[in-house]
C-alpha cells in the first residue's frame, strides 16, 4: 500500500479577532469542504493561529471541531440559525448538542503568554467520522478572555489530503 498525498488547502474561514466566548457557544464556522470529487481516504485539518496581544487568561481553550452534512444532505442541526455552507460567526445551541452533532479535532490550552504562535494538527477526519465525509466544515470557538490577533496572515485552516493505493 503506498500513502498519496495531495497538496495541502487553505480552508476559508475568517479567524482574525476570533472574539472570546466565556461558555465556548459563540466561535466561526468555516466555509464547506466537498470531498465528493476527489474522494480522499484521509484529511487532516491543522489550524495555526496567534494569541493577541493582551495576555490571554491562563487556562482557557480554543477548540477546533468539525461536522459533517448528513447523508440527505442537510446539514446538522447545531447552531441557532442554519449552516448554510458559508464562512460566518455562528452561536451553537448548547453545548451538549455540539458534543452530540460534531467531533472535536483539536484544542489548545492558553498560558498567559501574548503573541504566540500556535499550531493544532487535528484528529484525522476518516478517524473520527469512520470514514471521510462527503461534505464538512469547521467550527472555531474560543475562551482566552481575549480576541485573537487581529492580522489576517497569523491564521489558516489547511487540510491535507490523500488517498491509499
Amino acid at each position: 500500500m503506498t500513502t498519496n498525498y495531495r497538496a495541502s488547502s487553505a480552508v476559508t474561514i475568517t479567524l482574525a479577532s476570533l472574539a472570546t466566548s466565556a461558555g465556548l457557544t459563540v466561535g466561526r464556522c468555516s466555509a464547506s469542504v466537498a470531498n465528493g470529487t476527489n474522494k480522499d481516504d484521509f484529511i487532516i485539518p491543522t489550524l495555526k493561529f496567534r494569541t493577541g496581544g493582551t495576555a490571554p487568561t491562563a487556562g482557557t481553550v480554543l477548540e477546533l471541531w468539525c461536522f459533517a452534512q448528513r447523508a440527505d444532505s442537510t446539514w446538522p442541526e447545531l447552531f441557532t440559525a442554519a449552516y448554510t455552507g458559508s464562512d460566518a460567526g455562528f452561536t451553537i445551541s448548547s453545548r451538549d448538542v455540539l458534543f452530540s452533532g460534531a467531533v472535536l479535532c483539536g484544542s489548545y490550552t492558553f498560558d498567559a503568554a501574548t503573541g504566540r504562535d500556535v499550531v493544532i494538527r487535528g484528529r484525522e477526519l476518516a478517524q473520527v467520522f469512520g470514514a471521510v465525509p462527503q461534505n464538512f466544515a469547521f467550527f472555531v470557538v474560543q475562551s482566552s478572555g481575549q480576541n485573537l490577533d487581529s492580522t489576517g496572515g497569523n491564521f489558516a485552516l489547511t487540510v491535507n489530503p490523500g488517498n491509499y493505493t
